[in-house]
This record gives C-alpha cells, sequence and structure tokens, in this order.
C-alpha cells in the first residue's frame, strides 16, 4: 500500500511540475483509503506543530549546528537559517500550508492585517480546483518572523519566493529543525496542518472553524486529527 501512495505522490508532483492539476481526485483518495481499510493499513499520521512544538522551534532554532562533516556554524550562519527556520515552521503551523502551498508562497502574498496579525494569500492549492484562491490569518509573531527573513533576504522583489525551497527541501528542513529542537522524529511536511487542527482545538475552536482555516473539503480530516484530543475530553467526567 506504501508503494501506491509513494505512485500517486509521483504521479501528482509531477503534474505540478509542468503546470497541470493534480489528478488525484477524490475518488482516487476515497479508493486509496477504501484499499487501506481492506489491508488493514492505517496511514501513519505526522506529528503535530502544535504550540508546544513551535515554541520549541523558536526557542532552539537560531543555536549554532553541527554539519554532517563536524563542522560548526558560525553566528550569522546560525542566524539566518534559524530565522527562516523560525518563519517556515510559524507559518507552516499558522496557516495550515501544504508543502506545494509553502514552495509557491511569493511575497506578494503576504499582507499586514489588523491588530498586528498577518494574511496569507495562497494563490492555488489541492482543494481549490476552480483556482479562487484563499486568504488565512497567521499571528502577529509569525508576520513578524517573515518580515525579519524579507530583511534579511535584502534586495528582493514582491514576485520572489518567500523561503525559496523545494517541497523536499521543505520536508527536510522541518525534521531537522524538529530534531534540533530535541522533538525527536516524525515530523514532515504535514506536520503544519495536524499542528493547525490540533492548537485550534485545544482553544476550544469548533470543527467548523478548524475545516475552514485549514482549507478542508469536509470535516473528516481535522476530526481524524483531533480525535485523541476529543478523547481526552472524557477525563473531565472521570477525575
Amino acid at each position: 500500500m506504501s508503494t501506491i501512495r509513494l505512485a500517486v505522490a509521483a504521479i501528482v508532483d509531477t503534474h505540478r511540475r509542468v503546470g497541470l492539476e493534480s489528478p488525484q481526485t477524490a475518488g482516487v483518495t476515497e479508493t486509496l483509503r477504501g484499499l487501506s481499510r481492506q489491508l488493514g493499513v492505517s496511514q501513519k499520521q505526522a506529528r503535530p506543530l502544535d504550540a508546544d512544538a513551535l515554541a520549541a522551534i523558536r526557542a532552539t532554532a537560531l543555536n549554532p549546528r553541527s554539519s554532517r562533516g563536524g563542522s560548526l556554524e558560525t553566528v550569522e550562519t546560525a542566524l539566518r537559517r534559524g530565522r527562516l527556520d523560525i518563519a517556515l515552521a510559524s507559518v507552516m503551523s499558522d496557516a495550515g500550508l501544504r508543502i506545494s502551498e509553502a514552495a509557491a508562497l511569493r511575497w506578494l502574498d503576504v499582507l499586514d492585517a489588523e491588530g498586528g496579525a498577518g494574511l496569507i494569500y495562497i494563490e492555488r492549492s489541492k482543494t481549490d480546483q476552480a483556482g479562487e484562491g484563499a486568504y488565512v490569518v497567521v499571528t502577529p509573531e509569525t508576520l513578524t518572523a517573515l518580515k525579519q527573513l524579507r530583511e534579511d533576504a535584502g534586495d528582493c522583489s514582491d514576485d520572489d519566493p518567500v523561503f525559496g525551497l523545494s517541497m523536499s527541501q521543505i520536508c527536510r528542513r522541518l525534521d531537522s529543525m524538529a530534531r534540533a529542537a530535541g522533538l525527536g522524529e516524525g515530523y514532515s511536511g504535514h506536520s503544519g496542518r495536524v499542528g493547525l487542527a490540533i492548537r485550534m482545538t485545544r482553544r476550544g475552536a469548533p470543527l467548523q472553524a478548524v475545516q475552514t482555516h485549514g482549507r478542508w473539503k469536509s470535516p473528516s480530516m481535522p476530526a481524524r486529527y483531533t480525535r485523541s484530543e476529543k478523547a481526552l475530553e472524557a477525563l473531565e467526567w472521570l477525575v
């Protein structure tokens, strides 16, 4: 089953690279889920970039790291790399970005909003087949991290990419920053979406609000991501 999923992911990525719409329709997704049920296979959920994980990354990202060769980053290199890590993790968690959306994000898509918050314009995503685009809010702390990242970039235009990373680089970057923060394994390009659902649920957000902010077509996925949180609600009546 994992081989089938890998093949589908490769096909979807190839279509994206040449500017074609994803062939992974709702029917294809449901077929894969049906096969998983028949085979008794459950898709492993990425560990969430929730509030605690995000705080750990922000607290450790600027620390110099050792390369594979054993050399230690300079303070300046660690500062630039760490600021990018913080901005990337923050946007992925706040906005629940898919890795394709993060890779495609440009500076003209980052806007100021009320109260110091920011807005991220997502021009096209998997669930936006009509190409209408969507706006999602990010916290003031995340907007500040993005503005610092642009300042670090120096002379860049609105059309330049925010992160300048490919989808595979984003996945590796999230894994590396999580390990460096002492969070362990299991963090991937999907961790931001899982973390978003959990963060909002823990703050008491209704499922509909989580679904809308995360741009899910149905409430089934955010409900799946937060099922452990819902199970803990029973403690109120057990202790």
